[in-house]
């Protein structure tokens, strides 16, 4: 048998898992769902390529393939409605035990999108992660809206249709804001936990409590140098309070938003959303030498 023809034809198939993706990664939308000011509400659409506007530029090293800069356009069904322009990057990482046959790895997918809808837009991120060998997937999506959706933010998991060939499936929690709101800021600062966490110390100012104590992040999706999803706890001598971020790398900066989902004791009904700003560094106090600190600044409405 011919080997250049065969890896001829494992490129060609590594090509085309990326090239499926392009294909049904998306979001965007008009929320319909019901407004509330007493907590995140669910929120579940369905999301289906419509055309390829720009394919990017691709190319291969070995086994691994790589796109970026590709462009589609998606229309989006059910509690969320309307189209969006989404710009990806991929690729498929290949790890040992390629043959004729199949070539396992880790397929990652990372995007930011721009959503227009006929009363206002939406902006954020989405990111998917699929690992052959450990036969896992994790699929996020981060919102937040502007024009006559400023005041609502959107985060959730994407998966796969089985139903539906080329097309997503969204879900999540959408914070709908009410008056009147408060500033947050939260500054912290700690170390990164292997494998894929961090904590620390913080101050924190949500409407009239000034606060402190401890954050403690994990990152159930997490592409190196690209996009992270993140689920984290402040916990303090008034309450806890719940969060998810995502949040896009740039060299040793990472910026991104977060949304409250509530918490405990003083937070117990703490709702709202911002702007992530991070930046790694080198620190003597930290078991690996890794720190990170940073700040979020935003809005919240508490109960």
């Amino acid at each position: 048998m011919n080997v250049t023809r065969h890896k001829r034809r494992r490129t060609v198939r590594l090509a085309a898992i990326v090239t499926m993706l392009l294909g049904i990664l998306p979001l965007a939308g008009t929320v319909s769902a019901a407004h509330t000011d007493r907590g995140p509400v669910e929120v579940a659409f369905s999301v289906t390529t419509t055309e390829t506007l720009d394919e990017g530029e691709s190319w291969t090293v070995g086994d691994n393939f790589y796109l970026r800069g590709s462009m589609t356009a998606e229309s989006v069904e059910g509690d969320i409605t309307g189209t969006a322009i989404i710009t990806m990057d991929g690729q498929f990482i290949a790890a040992e035990g390629c043959n004729d046959e199949a070539c396992p790895g880790n397929t990652d997918v990372w995007a930011d999108f721009d959503v227009t809808t006929e009363s206002g837009s939406w902006d954020g991120f989405m990111a998917f992660q699929f690992d052959d060998i450990a036969a896992t997937e994790v699929g996020k999506v981060f919102l937040i809206g502007r024009g006559d959706n400023a005041g609502k933010a959107f985060a959730g998991d994407l998966a796969f249709s089985e139903e539906i060939e080329s097309s997503v499936n969204v879900t999540g929690q959408m914070i709908t804001m009410a008056k009147p709101s408060q500033g947050v800021k939260v500054f912290y600062d700690g170390c990164f936990v292997p494998p894929a966490g961090t904590a620390g110390a913080m101050l924190m100012t949500v409407g009239g409590h000034d606060d402190s104590g401890a954050w403690s992040a994990t990152y159930p999706l997490l592409i190196p140098g690209a996009m992270s999803f993140g689920e984290s706890t402040i916990t303090t001598e008034l309450g806890t309070v719940d969060s998810f971020l995502m949040i896009e790398s740039n060299g040793a900066t990472r910026n991104g938003y977060f949304m409250l989902t509530g918490g405990t004791g003083a937070y117990e009904h703490l709702y709202g959303f911002g702007i992530v700003r991070t930046s790694a560094y080198e620190s003597a106090h930290c078991a690996d030498g890794a720190g990170v600190g940073g700040y979020w600044i935003g809005q919240a409405y508490a109960n």
